[in-house]
């Protein structure tokens, strides 16, 4: 019989072609071949092929050309160049987390980020516009160096980054034609013992469903995981980017301070200059209308820049809503670090319940049982894990409204400050123009002053023209009789001068006098009694010595 069946199964896999790398039996007991190794497995999808070519070439049925011959430039196996480029082989992994799928991609040190980039829009129909890649620290990585950064040689979850849709933050729809996730189907021999949970199966039978069913339960909380691994690199990109945003935030509040303070001081400035310009205007000095217009614009202009108040006003109430948001987001549950593992839980009582079953006695083995205990852990598994995606979901979609609110305000605010920067450079470029006008201006009247036939002292034809402009229509005599009043005021003010010198020298003297008179009377003072008393102290000091 057991001749009988290794000539069998020979003849039957005589039959298989060199694609073929798998055979199993069906449930009507006939061979068939297969392509692909037979899931479930713990092979992600590069590996897998990769392991898969390898297969087809050992596994060729024909001697001579079983491992693919030698290749040239090598003069090695194909199989062995095949093997060491498996173990050469550098996969890195990307949770979409729309759908949340793991994709895999094999990259070179020539590979930049960029071109993986490409490749996944090209799978996930992402524009590489609206791709975002997350380490699990939350930093962004630069997509123009190697892609190889996102490699790690420690292993699968490690390695893990994650790529988020930008424009998306509503993942609760999971049916929708962007954030439509595929969850992992259950194998079909568990979905068997679940339709028939009280079926009585032989040892083996039921070892290999339950072997799939703790595979089922360990993928749950596998990809459970990873979820979580993504909302928190989200988390703390969001706080990483509210850092920055806090900073420019303070720094526009701490510029339009100092702006609307340059606005008020520049504006009163103008104004009083506008106002002393008028005057002396009225007064018959200089007049030039195109200063005059110049301040005037400046001061129109300069009140512009005060409509920067209210547009930092409306972004500080939209920077309060997604201030109060990102603080919401801090307080959820999703933000401690230690997480409630439920599907954990559940994968180590499936877990459990296998090791029992293989570590059962060979004597039971012959003893048909059923599949309720692990069944009720399948079911559980399954329940828990649609609703505890679905949360989570929900919590990924405010933290996705909140990046992408913080990604509007961050350049607005940004601008603004731009703007209140640019209206300072130029309040500080009037204040030097309106300075240097000013000048120009005074020069002008210095220049007028010294132009030739112009008295030495203008004081009094200054005065005379004043007079003259201000009494406009007034005739020769009454220029006359003005210019004889000035004159008669001017000599009475030197006169009154003049007094005000005699009395001033006059009492300087007699100060000078008293003083000498004091000196004089002291330098008549008796000061012998000081010699009779330095006598005997002279006299005792000779005595000691």
């Amino acid at each position: 019989m057991v001749s009988r069946g290794k000539q069998y199964m020979h003849g039957e896999i005589q039959k298989k072609t060199n694609e073929h790398i798998c055979a199993f039996f069906t449930a009507a007991g006939t061979v068939e071949f297969s392509k692909k190794i037979p899931a479930p497995n713990h092979l992600c999808r590069t590996t897998q092929l990769y392991i898969e070519q390898f297969l087809r070439v050992i596994l060729i049925w024909d001697p001579k050309n079983r491992g693919g011959g030698i290749e040239k430039e090598s003069k090695r196996p194909k199989c062995f160049v095949l093997l060491d480029n498996i173990f050469k082989m550098k996969v890195i992994h990307f949770l979409c987390v729309t759908t949340n799928q793991l994709l895999s991609y094999p990259v070179t040190e020539n590979h930049k980020l960029l071109d993986v980039m490409n490749v996944i829009e090209q799978e996930t129909r992402i524009p590489v516009a609206e791709q975002e890649i997350l380490f699990a620290s939350g930093i962004v990585p630069d997509i123009n160096q190697p892609a190889v950064q996102c490699w790690d040689e420690q292993g699968e979850d490690e390695s893990i980054v994650f790529l988020f849709h930008k424009k998306i933050t509503d993942f609760s729809n999971s049916s929708s034609s962007t954030t439509r996730r595929k969850a992992k189907p259950i194998p079909d021999l568990v979905q068997v013992m679940i339709a028939e949970p009280k079926t009585l199966m032989p040892y083996q039978d039921q070892k290999k469903t339950w072997g799939h069913a703790v595979y089922f339960c360990m993928e749950q909380a596998k990809d459970y995981k990873r979820l979580l691994q993504a909302q928190r690199a989200a988390m703390l990109n969001l706080l990483r980017n509210n850092s920055i945003f806090t900073k420019l935030k303070t720094q526009m509040t701490t510029e339009i301070t100092k702006l609307m303070a340059k606005i008020d001081f520049s504006k009163e400035s103008i104004t009083q200059d506008i106002e002393r310009y008028e005057e002396q205007e009225r007064s018959g000095g200089l007049s030039s209308e195109k200063l005059k217009k110049s301040w005037t614009m400046m001061k129109e202009e300069i009140m512009k820049y005060t409509k920067l108040q209210q547009q930092v006003n409306d972004l500080e109430v939209h920077t309060q809503g997604l201030q109060t948001k990102i603080v919401e987001l801090q307080r959820s549950p999703y933000a401690r670090t230690k997480q409630t593992d439920t599907l954990g839980e559940i994968e180590a009582a499936a877990m459990k319940l296998y090791q029992e079953l293989r570590q059962m006695a060979r004597e039971k083995r012959q003893q048909i049982s059923d599949n309720t205990g692990m069944v009720q852990a399948v079911v559980r598994c399954y329940t828990q894990r649609d609703k505890l995606t679905g949360d989570l979901y929900q919590h990924i979609s405010k933290l996705a409204s909140c990046k992408l609110d913080m990604s509007d305000l961050l350049p607005r605010v940004q601008e603004t400050i731009d703007d209140i920067k640019a209206g300072s450079s130029v309040l500080m470029a009037y204040q030097k123009q309106r300075q240097t006008e000013m000048w120009t201006m005074l020069k002008k009247l210095v220049q007028r002053s010294q132009a030739p036939g112009s008295q030495p002292h203008s004081l009094t034809s200054s005065l005379m023209r004043s007079t003259s402009r201000q009494s406009g229509s007034s005739g020769g005599n009454s220029f006359s009789q003005m210019f004889e009043k000035n004159m008669e005021a001017s000599s009475m003010l030197r006169t009154e001068n003049e007094d005000s010198k005699t009395k001033l020298e006059s009492t300087l003297s007699s100060l000078v006098l008293e003083q000498e008179e004091f000196l004089s009377a002291d330098n008549q003072l008796q000061w012998d009694f000081l010699a009779e008393e330095e006598a005997p102290s002279i006299q005792q000091g000779a005595d000691l010595s």
